[in-house]
């Protein structure tokens, strides 16, 4: 069950951070190192901006301030600290495995394999990736 919670999260698009990033490959990198770093906020934060927008609703104090969207964001966020903290066998890094552009490069998949202290869980994620309009790389998932 936190295995498929954790997956789709992912799957829900949570390129992110501060700095927009310039290729898919660093877009998928800095998730990354945000979710090990216990970063879950910067995460989460985005998420809800990425799916406003694919809304098309306005990024707003009362989006991010509504009940729903604060258990939502409460809920996920002990998911991906339980599979991120999880003290038997936490996770300990990443490996990009394989960076594929579309032909027009216009779009890319980035594959991550998440490695553990004990290597017994096959944590994997394809990142979908588009490029923005400033040359920015998000996940579309």
């Amino acid at each position: 069950m936190r295995k498929m919670l954790f997956l789709a999260l992912l799957l829900m698009g949570v390129a992110c951070g501060n700095q927009a990033p310039m290729t898919p490959r660093a877009a998928a990198e800095q998730t990354c190192d945000q979710l090990i770093a216990g970063e879950y906020d910067a995460v989460l934060n985005h998420m809800m901006e990425m799916q406003a927008l694919a809304c098309g609703q306005s990024i707003t104090e009362d989006f991010a301030e509504q009940a729903a969207t604060v258990a939502i964001r409460e809920m996920m966020k002990v998911t991906i600290r339980s599979v991120f903290e999880n003290t038997a066998n936490p996770v300990t890094g990443y490996e990009i495995v394989q960076e594929e552009f579309s032909p027009d490069s216009t779009r890319a998949l980035v594959v991550v394999r998440f490695t553990t202290q004990v290597d017994t869980l096959n944590l994997a994620h394809t990142f979908s990736m588009r490029k923005q309009e400033d040359g920015s790389w998000h996940s579309v998932q």
